[in-house]
């Protein structure tokens, strides 16, 4: 039922925008504003794209009732897929429409969204990318922004976790080897030496790793007391399924793939125990989260993944941004989103900060009985 839906509102999402790409009337088009979307819908990685969808369907209801302009906002919507050259075709793909005033996708990693930099760069239209790597900032392109904290901030937020409430002196580190897995590991080993620890070893897998044993066999021969994680959704699952048939006893951490409701629901009871640096969670402690969440919960039968959060609150950034500034092509956007300063978005506050990410606050999770609970709220 849930894939009926969500592909009954993608047709619909795509049939009413392609008509207004085809008016010959200015007059028409400039009564609608034209955002943009990449999912992944297709392919293993399609269940983050079904939370982004309907993500989609709660942000297209509440815009409805808004006043962007006086004009309607609607939303183009291309499938990635689940490999990097989907997610470059699918940027190409949406960018050669010549009235997207922002965007937000690229892929489903990091390492996605630095592949399309370029086709970024060169269209100039403002893109929320879903990484969260420190090399899109290090990729000095203007016009690729984060909603959420780039891994640098995690990264200092992990070492004081690791140091202060598990009381490691000698973690081991498992990441997996792309953009998103060695940027935030490097930030996490720079922000450890701050209170003088060293990581026992520090092991890397590929994306397509599905045979944890002889890595985590590695790690507890280096005599390592605990372990550091950062993975992404699936992987994460099938490497804490391995942990627990190991009966490993450390303290636990990982990426904010180990507090998700995607690896939670694959990994079961597995997961808990595990502490995670996340960007969202579905007991959500603000008040807008905490209503988000339940409306969430009652319309899809499920607790709302942070690839639905992401995609809420970007979309909402700019049409925030395209308010402030009175205008919606992409400059304009652009200019808008830098003006933005505590914006009271469902993950968390937003403000424009120079490394281009705009996210004010980081949780610390524990997963308990496939629940994720909120320990501690980190702000910048």
């Amino acid at each position: 039922m849930k894939k009926r839906i969500i592909a009954g509102l993608l047709a619909s999402t795509l049939a009413v925008s392609t008509g207004v790409m085809g008016c010959s009337q200015k007059s028409e088009v400039s009564d609608v504003i034209q955002l943009g979307a990449t999912f992944t819908l297709t392919g293993n990685l399609s269940a983050s794209g079904e939370y982004c969808q309907q993500g989609l369907e709660l942000f297209l209801e509440d815009v409805e009732k808004m006043d962007v302009l006086g004009k309607k906002v609607e939303v183009v919507v291309e499938d990635c897929g689940s490999d990097q050259q989907g997610s470059i075709n699918a940027t190409n793909k949406l960018l050669a429409r010549e009235n997207i005033s922002a965007w937000f996708g690229c892929g489903n990693t990091s390492a996605d969204a630095l592949a399309s930099a370029p086709s970024i760069l060169e269209s100039e239209v403002p893109c929320f990318v879903f990484g969260s790597s420190a090399n899109i900032y290090k990729e000095n392109n203007p016009y690729m922004l984060l909603n959420r904290m780039s891994d640098d901030h995690a990264g200092a937020l992990f070492a004081k976790s690791v140091a202060e409430i598990l009381k490691m002196k000698n973690p081991a580190i498992i990441h997996v080897s792309e953009a998103y897995g060695t940027s935030l590991s490097s930030e996490i080993i720079t922000n450890l030496k701050t209170y003088g620890i060293t990581p026992a070893i520090v092991v890397s897998y590929n994306v397509d790793e599905k045979q944890f044993t002889p890595i985590l066999t590695q790690v507890l021969n280096s005599g390592c007391d605990g372990i550091i994680a950062v993975s992404h959704n699936f992987d994460a699952a099938v490497l804490a399924k391995t942990v627990q048939s190991m009966n490993i006893d450390l303290p636990l951490i990982g990426s904010a793939s180990y507090c998700s409701v995607i690896s939670i629901d694959a990994a079961g009871d597995a997961m808990d125990g595990w502490y995670s640096i996340g960007d969202w969670s579905p007991n959500a402690i603000n008040e807008k989260g905490a209503e988000f969440s339940a409306r969430f919960q009652e319309r899809f039968g499920t607790k709302p993944d942070k690839a639905a959060v992401i995609t809420y609150d970007s979309l909402m950034l700019m049409c925030e941004a395209i308010k402030l500034q009175g205008a919606s092509d992409p400059a304009s956007v652009l200019e808008g989103i830098k003006k933005i300063k505590d914006y009271d978005g469902v993950m968390c506050k937003y403000t424009w900060h120079e490394d281009r990410s705009l996210a004010n606050s980081q949780p610390l999770v524990r997963v308990e009985n496939g629940e994720v609970e909120v320990i501690e709220i980190v702000n910048r």
